[in-house]
C-alpha cells in the first residue's frame, strides 16, 4: 500500500496557542521510526510554498489547489497539520478530485468547530461550518466524537442540529466499541474523511496540543478509534492541532505519529 504523507505547516487561523506550523516536521520524524508492514510505502511530500505568509482565505485556496492537483488514485492521502482550519480545503480537494457525491466526516475533537465566520475571519473553529455553508456536506453527514460540553457554548450545541455528536461523557459511559458501532451504522459503507484533532486527548497524556485540557481521550481509547476507523471506507485522513512549542519531550508529536501509524497499519491489513 502506498501512502502520500503531506506536511501542511499552517497555523495562521489558530484560535488559542500558536505553534502547530512546527508539528508536521516533528510528526514525520517519529512516523519514520515506526515499523509498518513491509509492503507499506510512505511518500513524504512538502508544501510548494510558505502558506503561513498568506492571508488565511488565500492560503486555503492555495492549499486546495495544491492538494487537488497532487492527489492520485493509487495512493492514500495522510495530511499532517497545522491547525484545524485546513480541513476545509483538504476535504474540498478530496471530495472534488475523487468525484464523491457523499463524503462523510468523522471528526475526533473536543470542539464542534462550527463557529460563525466571514471572509475576514476564518479560524480553526470554523472548518465544519464552512463545509456546510459551501454545500459540501449535509449536517447529517458529520460525526463528531469526544466533544467536551464545558469547552463549547450552548448555542454551538443547538447549532449542531442534525450532526451526529458523541460527547466525551458518552465516550466514557457508553464505551468506544458501542460508539464506533453506531458510527459504522451511520456511514453505511459510504466513503468518509477522517480528521483527528489532538486537543481531544487527555491533557496529561498530550500536553502539546493547541488547546490542551484535562478530561479527554486516553491513548488506549484513541488507538481503538483509529483502528476501528481504519476498517471503514476512509478515503483520506488528517491529524491537526499538535503544537510543539507547548509540548513536553515531544509526547504529543509522538502520539500523533503513533496514531497515524496504527491507522495505516490497520488500513493496510484490511485492503
Amino acid at each position: 500500500m502506498v501512502y502520500d504523507v503531506f506536511s501542511i505547516p499552517f497555523d495562521k487561523a489558530v484560535i488559542s496557542r500558536p505553534g502547530a506550523r512546527f508539528a508536521p516536521q516533528r510528526i514525520v520524524q517519529y512516523l519514520k521510526k515506526l515499523h509498518l508492514p513491509p509492503d507499506t510505502t510512505l511518500n513524504f511530500i512538502e508544501p510548494p510554498e510558505d502558506f503561513n505568509r498568506l492571508d488565511v482565505r488565500v492560503a486555503h485556496e492555495r492549499i486546495y489547489e495544491w492538494i487537488k492537483g497532487t492527489l492520485r488514485d493509487d495512493a492514500f492521502p495522510v495530511f499532517l497539520g497545522g491547525d484545524h482550519s485546513i480541513t476545509f480545503p483538504l476535504y474540498r480537494a478530496v471530495k472534488e478530485k475523487f468525484h464523491l457525491e457523499r463524503l462523510y466526516i468523522i471528526n475526533i475533537d473536543a470542539h464542534y468547530d462550527i463557529r460563525d465566520w466571514s471572509e475576514e475571519s476564518i479560524t480553526s473553529g470554523t472548518p465544519f461550518r464552512r463545509i456546510m455553508d459551501f454545500g459540501l456536506a449535509d449536517p447529517s453527514h458529520i460525526i463528531e466524537i469526544g466533544i467536551r460540553p464545558m469547552s463549547n457554548s450552548p448555542d454551538l450545541e443547538e447549532r449542531a442540529g442534525e450532526m451526529h455528536i458523541f460527547t466525551i461523557d458518552e465516550v466514557k459511559e457508553m464505551g468506544i466499541d458501542e460508539i464506533l458501532r453506531r458510527v459504522e451504522d451511520t456511514v453505511k459503507g459510504y466513503p468518509a474523511y477522517f480528521t483527528f484533532d489532538m486537543d481531544v486527548m487527555e491533557g496529561g497524556c498530550c500536553p502539546g496540543s493547541s488547546a490542551a485540557h484535562p478530561y479527554g481521550l486516553s491513548m488506549e481509547e484513541a488507538l481503538k478509534i483509529v483502528e476501528a476507523v481504519g476498517k471503514i471506507n476512509v478515503v483520506a485522513m488528517d491529524i491537526v492541532e499538535v503544537s510543539p512549542p507547548w509540548d513536553m519531550d515531544d509526547m504529543t508529536s509522538k502520539a500523533a505519529a503513533y496514531l497515524a501509524g496504527r491507522f495505516i497499519r490497520k488500513r493496510s491489513s484490511k485492503v
